[in-house]
């Protein structure tokens, strides 16, 4: 997921230009890198029964034995992704990288109601998003 939504985010970045403005609708839930994908839109529009949640790097690891030098380079790989993600996000939310790191360390997941009231700088605009038949 770390890797696609990378690619997203790269593409994302390519197409910007002066004239070329990327638009992003949340119906259900935008939540880890799909979080990110959103904040990096030059649009942003959710329904107003959507969630959104933010948090840091996480890597799961089930029956996998790793050796001591192996899982402190992972755990360095990891801590600077995520220091990545959390510079390029933070500003967008309007807040500092110290208390961007707090905040998803908590993973607190917000209504999009309360998400606006608490970072209004992301500008995250709430329509009711009708499916299309």
């Amino acid at each position: 997921i770390f890797v696609a939504g990378l690619r997203i985010l790269r593409a994302m970045d390519e197409v910007k230009s002066e004239t070329t403005r990327v638009h992003c609708a949340v119906k259900g839930h935008a939540i880890s890198m799909a979080f990110a994908i959103l904040s990096n839109c030059d649009v942003r529009v959710a329904d107003p029964h959507s969630i959104v949640m933010f948090h840091n790097v996480r890597l799961f690891l089930q029956f996998y034995v790793l050796r001591a030098v192996d899982a402190k380079r992972l755990h360095e790989n990891l801590e600077r992704f995520d220091t990545h993600l959390a510079s390029l996000i933070a500003p967008v939310l309007g807040i500092n990288l110290k208390k961007y790191k707090k905040l998803a360390d908590d993973e607190i997941m917000y209504s999009t109601t309360a998400f606006n009231k608490e970072f209004p700088k992301f500008n995250l605009r709430i329509y009711n998003i009708k499916d299309k038949k």
